[in-house]
């Protein structure tokens, strides 16, 4: 609620400026060439104000800013004048004027973050006092619920040191976002949010709230997520805090074609200081067509075990390295290591990532299948891009502008399951609606190319509400360009393959659930062809089209 004009908090007073300062102190910081001139306006608005005449003080000071546009202290005193009274929009917009000419000036940063709290801009007012006087954090307070999930006192100090947020430490902008950002990616946590509340003395109060997921393999409230999921032909069953360490089990897996997937992870907090480490074991088998037997599938079969480590290194920067094991029948035995560095904005809604993994043998293949051939080593790499009109939540439906897109390349001599997907099927790493990756018998048929440039657009409009599922209409468009034949040696060829399509959907996004399932038909204007498409969309999507 706005502050009623006239009144100003006692907390907020501490930053702002009290109206007409020393006027020899003020006159000082101007540039004009007539400073006795704004020393007697300054004198006599000070009386006026004294006097109970704020409006003929106003006047006097901007009747003199008029012949003495230099001096902007008296911009500085008008911001002063008009916090004052109550009129903090006008405060602010005097304040503004006054940095523009005088951007090293505290006290100018110091009222425009009050007359901007007292808007109810937090996040405005917290950036104007990084730039002048930081309020100091005086105490931290986070609530933790719901009330049957909440952990130990050593649960409760390890949520608390997540935040980073010390008392005594001045509050800065990117140490809110952080601290909030590293709350969210407690495994165990569903959402957080911090607050802050200036209390006076130069002092400010961090308050937080940290809501634990109720996630069990069965509950009601997800039912209706795991249906859609099956008609995707996908599992995603989540188990959060069952050992009271924070922690969160993930089981996935799909079944297409001749592709099967099961996964496993574990993640929880590390042991020490922030972030997270996250545990993993997976099995991935199907059959393969390659460009260089393109009439027999090839069976291609993949278990691995990993341990990632993740932490937010900044306000908007999230790192990762990882590292495991790969056993690979008919390829050998190898080792991998994986980096990866994400941007991610304040309010979530743009997305940048690069990402590079790495495998070595680490023995003698058992056996070579006909098909496969002997690699001492590969990798993958990937950059991509996201952008939504609207930051994500779990509450309203998908709607606005998405944008997607990236470049994804591999090593010539890497087995046929690292180069991405790309078509309609539920589990492709890149979408291209009118496309099947899947042959008749169910093998998996590839992108023949070693560097893939992909993007895409949405639209998305809310529609309605069918029981807790709401929905909303979908315009895109998909685009993939391939370079480099994977059989040509280790050159890049000129351009191999390259598409645009384009569609219309519906999007089911259950209450509480991050993402959508995704109905599709889309149009290949270039050869006509057409196609019906069912998936998982999550929400904020840069290459990941269907995996939650």
């Amino acid at each position: 609620m706005a502050p009623r004009p006239g009144t100003m908090s006692r907390a907020a007073a501490r930053f702002a400026l009290t109206v007409l300062l020393l006027p020899g102190a003020l006159v000082a910081q101007g540039v004009g060439d007539c400073p006795e001139e704004a020393r007697s306006a300054l004198s006599g608005a000070r009386a006026d104000f004294e006097a109970g005449e704020p409006e003929r003080a106003e006047a006097r000071l901007v009747e003199t800013l008029e012949r003495c546009p230099g001096e902007s202290a008296l911009e500085l005193e008008l911001a002063g004048l008009r916090f004052q009274l109550g009129d903090y929009a006008g405060a602010e917009a005097w304040a503004l004027r006054h940095l523009r000419a005088e951007p090293g000036s505290v006290e100018g940063w110091d009222l425009l973050a009050a007359s901007r709290y007292l808007q109810d801009d937090r996040e405005g007012a917290l950036d104007a006092w990084s730039r002048g006087t930081p309020p100091i954090i005086a105490n931290l307070g986070i609530d933790i619920g719901p009330a049957g999930l909440r952990p130990g006192p050593a649960g409760t100090e390890r949520i608390e040191a997540e935040a980073g947020l010390a008392p005594g430490r001045p509050l800065l902008p990117g140490s809110l976002t952080l601290g909030m950002r590293r709350l969210e990616s407690i495994p165990a946590a569903d959402r957080a949010q911090l607050r802050y509340a200036i209390i006076g003395g130069g002092e400010a109060a961090v308050m937080g709230s940290v809501l634990l997921a109720h996630r069990r393999p069965v509950r009601s409230a997800e039912i209706p997520a795991h249906v859609l999921r099956a008609l995707t032909g996908s599992v995603f069953v989540e188990s959060s805090n069952p050992a009271g360490a924070l922690e969160r089990w993930t089981l996935r897996g799909g079944v297409e074609g001749t592709s099967r997937d099961l996964a496993l992870d574990l993640a929880h907090p590390a042991p020490l200081g922030p972030g997270v480490w996250r545990w993993s074991a997976e099995h991935h088998r199907a059959r393969y067509l390659l460009p260089d037997s393109p009439d027999d599938a090839v069976p291609v079969e993949r278990s691995a075990i990993g341990l990632e480590l993740s932490e937010w290194v900044g306000a908007a920067w999230h790192a990762a390295v990882g590292a495991g094991i790969e056993r690979r029948p008919g390829w050998g035995d190898f080792a991998g290591t994986r980096i990866g560095l994400r941007f991610l904005s304040g309010g979530s809604r743009i997305l940048a990532e690069v990402e590079g993994s790495t495998w070595t043998r680490v023995g003698s293949p058992s056996e070579i299948r006909t098909g496969e051939r002997l690699s001492s080593g590969f990798s993958r790499w990937g950059i991509n891009t996201g952008f939504q009109s609207r930051a994500p939540d779990r509450v309203t439906p998908p709607a606005g502008i998405v944008l997607r897109g990236g470049v994804t390349g591999i090593t010539a001599n890497a087995p046929p399951d690292l180069a991405p997907r790309i078509g309609s099927g539920r589990n492709v790493d890149i979408l291209l609606r009118a496309r099947s990756d899947l042959e008749g018998d169910g093998a998996l048929r590839g992108w023949p190319a070693r560097v893939w440039v992909h993007a895409g657009a949405e639209w998305l409009r809310p529609i309605g509400a069918i029981g807790p599922i709401e929905t909303s209409g979908a315009l895109f468009a998909d685009a993939v360009h391939g370079f480099g034949g994977r059989s040509g040696g280790s050159e890049f060829s000129s351009p191999v393959s390259r598409a645009v399509h384009l569609g219309v959907g519906l999007r089911f996004s259950p209450l509480g659930a991050v993402g959508a399932l995704r109905v599709d038909g889309a149009l290949d204007p270039a050869t006509g062809a057409t196609r019906l498409s069912i998936g998982w969309a999550p929400q904020l999507r840069t290459g990941s089209a269907s995996s939650d």
